[in-house]
Formats: structure tokens, C-alpha cells, sequence
């Protein structure tokens, strides 16, 4: 079955169209189910296709998924700027990858279920607790952030497979799907590392630079305070009590 539309809107939120498809009653246990994301340059999909297709379809849905989302992207920036050089960075970035990972099948497999509300609010305090403790930091040691990351990535794992369960999982090919979004969500990792690194190695080249303090205690900076902001914004006290406060 092929889906073709040109329902695309100009205005923020229009850009992108996402259904969900059935095949079958959708209280049938052999139904199957499958998310579709239409943009004006992908107006068309085809609907149960098979499990390779399924996987690639999945890759590009993780790197705009990590490409889109701010508040992974805010805590990748306050890890990968907390110290300089490749062992530190392939370090960290692994710690990462194997927490979030972890999280991410056992949550789609149903083995954990946490409330999406709490995931976010714990997400946003990861933000504020990495920046804070580049901001608090004495000298350039790196010892215990490791397993400080591989806390905060178990919690992005949740976060990551709230945001896959929104879209919806074809039952045929769960495995593919989780697989395909796993890879799509490291490349998009990647990307971000490198232009994050390269902009560091610029700045440091330019400003002519022994280290990259400067650089890291600003992002960490920014980091907290849009960190604060996130947490405020998904805790509905906070929200209320800035509310009544602005």
C-alpha cells in the first residue's frame, strides 16, 4: 500500500504529518500497527513493507529524533565539553550509548515502564546536574563522570523509548524497528559530537587558546539555565509557581 499527500502547511507544526496505520481490527493480537512521517520532501511511504525496510526507515526517524531534541542534545553538549581529548570522549560517549541502549529495549520490550512526565522531569535535572558540576569543578580531571553519564543515560534510554512508543512499533518487526532507531539515534550522536569538537578546536584555533575552560564554562552556563528552564516547564508546581510569580 503506498500513502501520498500534500497536506503541508506553512506554519510551525505543519511542516510534518505523522499517522498511524492498522492492519487488520486493532483488537486482533495479529493486527499490525505502523507509525508514518510525511514531510514536504518525503511525501510518500509505503505502508508494511518488510523488516529491512522497516530498519532504514527507522535510522532516519533516531537522527532526526536526536537531531530535533533539545534536551539530549543540551546534555551530549555538557558531557562532551566537560573535558578535552578522544579517550575521554569515546569514553563518555560509550558510557552513554550502553546506558541509554539498555533502557531503550527493556522499556519497548515492556520489561520497565516508568510515567513519561517523570522521564522528562529527570531528563531536565541530568541537564542541571552536568552543568553544574562543570561550573563547580576544580581543574581538569575527569575521574567519576563516567559513571555519572551512565546514570543520566539510563534515563535518556527512557526518554528515548517514550518518544518510539508515541509513534508506534509494527508488531511484525519490533525487533528492526528498535534496532534501525538505535543506529539512527547514534549517528545523530556522532554528527553532533563532531560539530561540536570542531567548533571547540575552531574557537580554541582562532581565539588562540591553550585550553577550552572558556568554551566549556560558558556552554555549561547556557546548559544550566536552559536546563532550569526545562525543569520548570515539565513540573507542574514550578510551572504554576513561575506562573503566579511572572
Amino acid at each position: 500500500l503506498l500513502l501520498t499527500t500534500d497536506l503541508f502547511g506553512t506554519k510551525k507544526g505543519e511542516d510534518k504529518l505523522t499517522l498511524t496505520a492498522t492492519l487488520g481490527k486493532p483488537s486482533d493480537a495479529n493486527s499490525r500497527t505502523e507509525v508514518v512521517i510525511l514531510d514536504s520532501g518525503h511525501a510518500s511511504q509505503r505502508l508494511f513493507a518488510g523488516g529491512w525496510e522497516t530498519f532504514n526507515k527507522f535510522i532516519q526517524i533516531g537522527i532526526d529524533h536526536i537531531l530535533s531534541g533539545r534536551d539530549h542534545l543540551l546534555f551530549l553538549l555538557t558531557i562532551i565539553v566537560a573535558a578535552a581529548g578522544w579517550r575521554y570522549w569515546l569514553s563518555v560517549v560509550t558510557s552513554f550509548t550502553i546506558a541509554h541502549s539498555i533502557t531503550l529495549t527493556l522499556s519497548v520490550l515492556g520489561t520497565i515502564r516508568v510515567e513519561a512526565s517523570l522521564v522528562e522531569q529527570a531528563i531536565a535535572a541530568s541537564i542541571i546536574l552536568m552543568a553544574a558540576h562543570n561550573l563547580l569543578r576544580q581543574g581538569t580531571h575527569t575521574r567519576g563522570l563516567v559513571p555519572m553519564v551512565f546514570g543520566c543515560g539510563l534515563l535518556h534510554g527512557l526518554g528515548f523509548a517514550s518518544a518510539l512508543s508515541e509513534m508506534g512499533l509494527d508488531s511484525a518487526h519490533r525487533l528492526a524497528t528498535l534496532a534501525g532507531f538505535n543506529v539512527g539515534v547514534e549517528c545523530g550522536q556522532f554528527m553532533f559530537l563532531l560539530s561540536v569538537i570542531y567548533l571547540m578546536t575552531l574557537l580554541r584555533y582562532l581565539m588562540n587558546l591553550d585550553n577550552t575552560h572558556i568554551f566549556s564554562k560558558a556552554a555549561s552556563a547556557i546548559a544550566a539555565v536552559l536546563g532550569i528552564i526545562m525543569l520548570v516547564q515539565r513540573t507542574e508546581f514550578l510551572n504554576q509557581l513561575a506562573d503566579r510569580l511572572f
